[in-house]
């Protein structure tokens, strides 16, 4: 009863995974701990619907960049959930505010809320030619982390970047 009230307030806060998905408890984030080794998928969203024919038996975990509407994320989110795989959506820390405490606690809070309307399971942040800000973007993964870990029961947080 729980899962399906937390289904209908997702739709009443206008969640477009509840509309389209056969099953709204899809809708859901999964909340089994994550797995020891993990196999991440990393897609672009610009156009169809080819992650259907992805080998969703090999893959523990779906990243998304490039998504063009709301919509078409509820219905991979839905589509992946029912395979039990987990659905994460790309992002970058703002660079520009990187050391600004009230603007992070605000990109942050805006990954959460985003996470919450779409079913999704978490974020990976993957921002590319970094130099000399490790110490700061390790800071702020922790306090993904942690917004995160105060409202799902299992969030996939993943962060990719080079350094010099």
């Amino acid at each position: 009863i729980l899962l399906l009230f937390s289904a209908a307030a997702r739709l009443a806060s206008g969640t477009s995974c509840v509309d389209t998905c056969a099953d709204p408890t899809y809708c859901l984030p999964i909340t089994k701990p994550l797995p020891e080794r993990e196999t991440l998928l990393f897609t672009t969203l610009t156009s169809g619907d080819s992650w259907k024919e992805y080998d969703y038996s090999k893959v523990t975990t779906l990243a998304i960049f490039g998504s063009k509407d709301d919509e078409t994320v509820a219905d991979l989110v839905c589509f992946a959930h029912a395979k039990n795989v987990r659905v994460v959506k790309g992002a970058e820390f703002p660079m520009d505010s990187i050391n600004d405490d009230d603007a992070m606690a605000a990109f942050i809070s805006s990954k959460v809320d985003e996470a919450k309307r779409l079913g999704l399971d978490g974020v990976n942040f993957d921002n590319e030619g970094l130099t000399g800000t490790a110490d700061i973007l390790a800071r702020r993964v922790k306090e993904t982390r942690a917004a995160f870990e105060a409202e799902f029961d299992a969030p996939q947080i993943s962060f990719e970047a080079e350094f010099d």
